[in-house]
């Protein structure tokens, strides 16, 4: 697969309003306090903002992290549970977006710890 950044690069790629999540994947590590999140984003020509949270059963955020100006279309990146929360139920939000044009795409997906 070629990378969106070398995409990018060449001037090819998607217009931000054409940009979309395409695949996520969770790993949950055996102590369950970490997960390490693989996302697939459309090639992209110019660099999209990622917001992602993880909830629990109530919808409340246990964390969070936000990626400014993505540089590649195939990232991968692990986010850490609080311990008391990793035998629950949790779900992953993610929101791809750019500052001019706000939420281009939504994705939410349960976790199986």
């Amino acid at each position: 697969m070629i990378s969106g950044h070398f995409l990018k690069n060449q001037g090819f790629g998607l217009d931000p309003l054409d940009v979309r999540i395409l695949e996520i994947i969770a790993k949950p590590w055996s102590d369950l306090t970490r997960i390490t999140f693989q996302i697939r984003i459309l090639p992209f020509r110019l660099s999209p903002t990622l917001d992602l949270s993880i909830t629990d059963e109530n919808d409340l955020v246990i964390s969070e992290v936000t990626i400014i100006e993505t540089p590649d279309n195939d990232i991968e990146f692990t986010m850490h549970i609080p311990k008391k929360e990793s035998n629950n139920r949790m779900k992953l939000n993610a929101i791809l977006k750019y500052e001019e044009y706000g939420q281009i795409d939504f994705r939410s997906q349960y976790i199986n710890p």
